[in-house]
């Protein structure tokens, strides 16, 4: 998990260095696969409580944004950690939800 935690770290410095030739999509979508990441690795460091906050957000900026695969793998990791905290029928409601995207 250390190594995980390291990578998303540089990408996420990556996008916010001075000077970076990004585009403001470019920078919400990097933020978007940083924070669905750093949400999957909280589940599997058994930390789902925590990731739930996170995945939220990515759903919504998802939501926001139109982007039907950032909804997809918002749903999909929010199952995965509902999962983890027994919230089964939300879990399943979430899988659904994201195979439906997919």
């Amino acid at each position: 998990f250390a190594r995980a935690h390291d990578l998303i770290g540089e990408s996420a410095r990556a996008y916010q260095a001075s000077g970076a030739l990004v585009s403001r999509a470019d920078t919400v979508d990097a933020w978007s696969l940083n924070a669905s990441a750093r949400g999957l690795l909280m589940v599997r460091e058994g930390r789902a409580r925590e990731a739930v906050p996170i995945l939220d957000s990515v759903l919504l900026a998802g939501l926001d944004r139109g982007s039907i695969r950032g909804q997809a793998r918002a749903y999909l990791y929010l199952a995965e950690a509902r999962q983890a905290l027994g919230e089964v029928a939300m879990a399943r409601t979430d899988f659904r939800r994201a195979l439906a995207l997919a």
